[in-house]
């Protein structure tokens, strides 16, 4: 789970100008117990060799994390493994999308066209649409209207749908509409850490009647039921 809460922190320090005030180098994620001194080193080396972006590094720490707690008989099935490693991968595909989105952004070609043909559109309206004089006598046209109702109509629709997508175009800055991915970030923190507690298996009974003993039994035996002196967030040290 730190391996993982570890990409997706490494994700947003990337498209998010809030979590960079956060995250500005490696030694952030250090000081803040994401990663060790040594995955920081290792990160370092890959991040100056490949060039590009290395959310995937903690996902392939994650997963050989796995591979090695089934050998270990964590894991009881293989069905067991694949399950936790394709959850995974999940989280590495939906941080590689937004990588993605941020890397291959909607050109400023297209945001300029679309303001100026709004505006353009509303301009040319201001004279366009505006009401013909009925003392001229025109046949057929008889009552005028001295507010353009359609008009504003027009104007509140065309530019509120205007500001969305430009706000749209950055949803991960530190606008009050925007994504507030720091909060996004402790609650992912704090459900990992409570996730990761060594607790006594406490089942309550199942049925009206049944001893408390018998529920916690069906628990499993105590060899595979967690320590409570076993260490939070243990980190499994992989060479690259």
């Amino acid at each position: 789970m730190r391996y993982v809460n570890l990409t997706i922190a490494i994700t947003f320090s990337k498209v998010s100008p809030v979590i960079k005030k956060q995250f500005g180098c490696y030694q952030d994620f250090v000081d803040k117990e994401y990663m060790t001194e040594r995955e920081k080193e290792a990160i370092e080396r890959l991040d100056g060799n490949c060039g590009t972006h290395i959310t995937y590094v903690p996902i392939m720490w994650a997963c050989k994390a796995v591979d090695r707690a089934r050998l270990e008989g964590n894991i009881r099935s293989n069905s067991a493994q694949k399950t936790v490693t394709d959850e995974i991968l999940k989280v590495r595909g939906r941080c590689g999308s937004v990588m993605g989105w941020h890397d291959n952004n909607i050109p400023l070609v297209y945001t300029q066209v679309v303001t100026i043909a709004v505006y353009s559109f509303f301009f040319f309206s201001l004279i366009g649409e505006q009401y013909i004089d009925p003392n001229q006598g025109y046949n057929g046209y008889s009552i005028d209207l001295y507010f353009p109702v359609s008009g504003l109509l027009q104007l509140v629709f065309y530019m509120g749908w205007l500001k969305v997508a430009e706000a749209l175009l950055n949803p991960f800055g530190d606008d009050d509409h925007d994504f507030e991915l720091d909060k996004l970030l402790d609650r992912h923190w704090k459900m990992s850490r409570l996730l990761s507690q060594p607790a006594e298996c406490d089942l309550p009974p199942l049925a009206l009647g049944e001893d408390a003993d018998v529920a916690k039994d069906e628990c499993g035996s105590d060899d595979l039921a967690p320590k409570k002196n076993s260490k939070l967030y243990p980190s499994v040290e992989i060479d690259i």
